[in-house]
């Protein structure tokens, strides 16, 4: 047995094993992390705070809104001028009355940043 872990060590080895399998169960990381049932519980906890993610029934998956945050972030780093330049023309179409249906893409995202706050118009957001 080595040195044991701090809790940012066992945090990131456990992210690093959920990255690979999706799935892990509390024994398994007990095992791995050569630590105690409760602590693993509490790296869970702390873990499923951050968002990273979900604890369920003897153990833990993966988030997925994780994934899908990263992804999004990372799409949105990507032209971000003319991003924004379609946001505003698109938002410019907009006319007082006009039911919008938007989606959560990064350019929709822009269209939403440009509407005018004071349009009397509909805005659906399709997740």
């Amino acid at each position: 047995m080595g040195k044991p872990l701090i809790p940012a060590q066992r945090r990131e080895r456990i992210q690093e094993y959920l990255a690979i399998h999706q799935i892990v169960r509390t024994g398994d990381l007990c095992n791995l992390l050569e630590t105690s049932e409760a602590t693993v519980r509490r790296d869970l906890e702390w873990l499923e705070q951050k968002g990273v993610l979900e604890r369920t029934h003897g153990g833990a998956i993966l988030s997925q809104r994780v994934i899908f945050e990263q992804a999004y972030q990372q799409r949105a780093q990507h032209y971000p001028e003319e991003r924004k330049r379609i946001g505003e023309l698109a938002a410019s179409l907009i006319e007082e009355g006009d039911i919008v249906f938007i989606n959560s893409g990064t350019t929709a995202t822009q269209v939403l940043q440009h509407i005018r706050r004071d349009s009397r118009i509909t805005v659906l957001r399709i997740m």
